[in-house]
């Protein structure tokens, strides 16, 4: 009985080490999409690239795989800064949404606000 060699898929060269490459970038990606600090709705891109480069004589090929991904960047943090002028020159602070001290509709107590340290 004559032994039928099993063909395969490219992706299966290299001991399927294209295949984990792409299951690595592709767990990449979720972990990007899952992340609240990234547009939920932006795309998300993987490519696999393979480049293949004949010998001379036609004989044979080497072929390179590159698998990339492009994430989402985080979204954009903005806040806003208060100049106050003191004795000394000027303070700089990020507001807080009610006075300092003061207890919100779930009781819990506004902290003071965060000052921004100055370089001299």
């Amino acid at each position: 009985m004559q032994k039928t060699t099993e063909t395969k898929s490219l992706l299966d060269m290299k001991s399927g080490a294209i295949k984990e490459r792409v299951d690595y970038e592709m767990k990449k990606i979720i972990d990007n999409i899952l992340d609240p600090n990234t547009d939920p709705t932006a795309k998300r891109k993987l490519k696999l690239t393979v480049e293949f480069i004949p010998s001379g004589d036609r004989e044979d090929v080497i072929f390179r795989t590159e698998v990339t991904s492009n994430l989402a960047p985080t979204v954009k943090i903005s806040s806003q800064l208060v100049f106050a002028k003191t004795g000394d020159g000027v303070m700089v602070y990020e507001p807080t949404a009610q006075v300092p001290g003061q207890l919100n509709a779930d009781g819990e107590e506004q902290s003071e606000p965060a000052i921004l340290k100055l370089m001299a």
